[in-house]
């Protein structure tokens, strides 16, 4: 095991999906949907790390970063967001870090084709110095962070379309890693499948019966 992991997000789906992400990663896993029970269960599982989103009903996930911060400074908490601003993304990651550091982190962003025209060239700026000013400063001050970029979009066309900066592509391209559609991975099709059933026949008190194939079938 390579370590006992906490995640709150109020979207149970995604808590669900987190869940089975990092156990297969090998990584053991409590979550829940309620930010309120998160002291009962820092007791309980001995969290090595907390994984949050940033927009939850009811509590921010910047508070809840500043509250276990306080509360429990051993653990380090990860934001998580499908962020709408740059300048969010940035202060997601700069709550985890010692006060007294600089902002240096891993920024990932699902890029959708997806940054909006206004903020594709603040982001190649930031790039490109490598200097940011946070909410509420007056003056900028350096990073060094690691972008790990996803898209299920042709990044391509939309360059050719005028859609996304070319130079901000050639910026968030350094190491391109394309992974085939799950359609076309079918083992892992049967993974998620056999995960997924063992979860929920959990969740609902049942037990798998294996079938064994009729003749002729592998």
């Amino acid at each position: 095991m390579k370590g006992r992991v906490l995640v709150v997000d109020d979207d149970r789906s995604m808590c669900e999906t987190l869940d089975v992400v990092l156990r297969q990663h090998d990584f053991a896993v409590s979550w829940t949907t309620d930010p309120g029970e998160i002291p009962a269960l820092l007791e309980s599982n001995d969290p090595d790390a907390v994984l949050t989103d940033l927009n939850m009903r009811g509590v921010s996930g910047l508070h809840l970063c500043e509250r276990l911060a306080a509360s429990r400074p051993d653990v380090p908490v990860i934001v998580i967001t499908a962020f709408g601003s740059l300048e969010t993304a940035i202060v997601a990651i700069n709550c985890s870090a010692m006060p007294e550091a600089l902002l240096e982190s891993e920024l990932f962003g699902h890029v959708r084709g997806a940054f909006t025209d206004a903020l594709q060239p603040k982001l190649l700026r930031v790039l490109q110095e490598r200097r940011v000013r946070p909410i509420g400063g007056n003056e900028e001050i350096p990073i060094d962070v690691r972008v790990v970029a996803t898209t299920n979009r042709d990044l391509q066309t939309l360059i050719a379309a005028e859609r996304f900066r070319e130079d901000l592509f050639f910026r968030v391209n350094v190491i391109h890693v394309e992974l085939p559609p799950l359609r076309a991975r079918g083992g892992d099709v049967l993974l998620l499948a056999q995960r997924f059933l063992e979860l929920y026949a959990a969740r609902a008190g049942k037990r798998i019966t294996a079938i064994a194939p009729a003749d002729g079938d592998e």
